[in-house]
């Protein structure tokens, strides 16, 4: 591009806590300013690099409605002006409050819990069918059967989970392992008649 040569950070890339910036030439700007007349722009610094928040609201108004934050604008400027804000910007890629970051430690340490039990049910098999955790019910971790579960074994999985009320089950047609089965006989059938590569199944 024309002009001087400078570079301005145009955008960050936030993954797992780590800040990688992509660079752009610019026209002479200073780093990260708006042209026009847009007066919501803000610059903030964060581990020696400048974000652009406009440029990243978007993304961290998706981030936020994931996990069931409050995604509005005006909120999420207010924290990224504070040391608790742009601290959770390179830890969890998001500016979070104090509350925020609470809740969000909770969600991952619920979903660790539904992975290590999820993995003991699947070597148990016994009618296993799979795991999700429902957002949209404020992050209930759902089991699913080919069979009702009595109360005891119920009782036994909840027991897995810090509280256990975020515990729920539904009854499905078909266990993870016939699914499982099914898939073997389909991608043999196919090799079979040549439909795919022995080596890629």
């Amino acid at each position: 591009m024309a002009g001087s040569g400078r570079k301005r950070i145009c955008a960050l890339v936030l993954t797992g806590g780590l800040l990688a910036a992509t660079l752009a030439s610019s026209g002479g700007a200073s780093a990260l300013q708006q042209s026009g007349a847009d007066t919501r722009a803000q610059a903030v610094a964060v581990d020696a690099f400048e974000i652009d928040v406009d440029f990243e609201m978007a993304y961290w108004q998706k981030f936020r409605e994931r996990v069931q934050l409050d995604t509005d604008e005006a909120t999420i400027r207010a924290l990224v002006q504070t040391e608790q804000g742009q601290r959770t910007i390179g830890e969890y890629s998001a500016p979070l409050s104090r509350a925020d970051e609470a809740k969000l430690l909770a969600r991952y340490q619920h979903e660790d819990e539904a992975a290590d039990v999820a993995a003991l049910l699947e070597r148990q098999g016994d009618g296993y069918a799979g795991v999700f955790i429902d957002n949209s019910a404020g992050g209930v971790v759902v089991y699913s059967f080919d069979r009702d579960l009595d109360s005891e074994e119920r009782e036994s999985i909840s027991e897995g989970f810090t509280n256990s009320r975020d515990v729920s089950f539904r009854t499905v047609a078909h266990s993870l392992d016939e699914l499982e089965n099914l898939q073997n006989e389909l991608d043999t059938s196919a090799e079979l008649k040549g439909l795919v590569n022995a080596s890629f199944v």
